[in-house]
């Protein structure tokens, strides 16, 4: 399990990312769950799309501002996003590190 200034880093990270269509945050929207911050500061979480439909752009704008995030709340943080929406799902697994 990773300390309580870990967890907050990360959360005060996540709580900027905003849907690029919409001025509100990916979490107020519901859209992130099950958030897991490991004790190497490993990031894991669910992003939840709201239909299956949304453009590729737009998902992928989203995965890379929770990844750029993630990264800038420091340390060497691996990440795993997995996109859900209906039955469908899209992982994307990178290692980031800050220099």
């Amino acid at each position: 399990m990773s300390d309580i200034n870990t967890n907050q880093r990360v959360m005060e990270a996540l709580e900027s990312v905003e849907h690029p269509a919409i001025a509100t945050t990916l979490l107020d929207l519901g859209m992130l769950r099950d958030i897991e911050v490991s004790s190497d500061d490993g990031v894991a979480l669910t992003m939840v799309l709201p239909f299956p439909s949304i453009p590729d752009n737009v998902r992928d704008h989203m995965v890379n501002s929770l990844a750029a995030a993630i990264q800038s709340s420091g340390g060497r943080l691996i990440t795993a996003i997995t996109v859900v929406s209906g039955s469908s799902h899209w992982s994307r697994n990178s290692s980031l590190q800050r220099t």
